[in-house]
């Protein structure tokens, strides 16, 4: 082989594995970004359940004081229904009572 040709062709292998080693670290780089988002995603997903599991727990004892406090309005609600309905039937007593009405003032004006 010609002197500049074997240059030329060690150029080109040096180029190539320095290519070769470029691309070796970026892979090595892409794998440790990957593992750490991995640990990131579990540790994120870990705290997640985490903090789901308290507003379970939490949640479960409050249940009786809102069990408790929906029984009461329940009850208020139907202590409210019950007063409307005797306000019903009186408002309808009170109506039939001055369909008289008319009448009653005409035999007043007429004595």
């Amino acid at each position: 082989m010609i002197p500049k040709d074997e240059a030329n062709l060690e150029l080109a292998i040096d180029k190539l594995n320095r290519v070769i080693r470029g691309l070796g670290e970026k892979n090595s780089n892409l794998e440790q970004r990957v593992a750490t988002l991995y640990r990131i995603f579990f540790v994120t997903f870990g705290l997640l359940v985490i903090s789901l599991s308290f507003l379970v727990i939490i949640l479960s004892q409050q249940m009786p004081q809102i069990a408790q406090a929906i029984a009461t309005m329940n009850g208020y609600f139907a202590t409210v229904s019950n007063e409307m309905s005797r306000m019903d039937r009186s408002m309808r007593v009170m109506e039939q009572n001055m369909d008289s009405m008319p009448l009653i003032i005409t035999n007043i004006d007429h004595i």
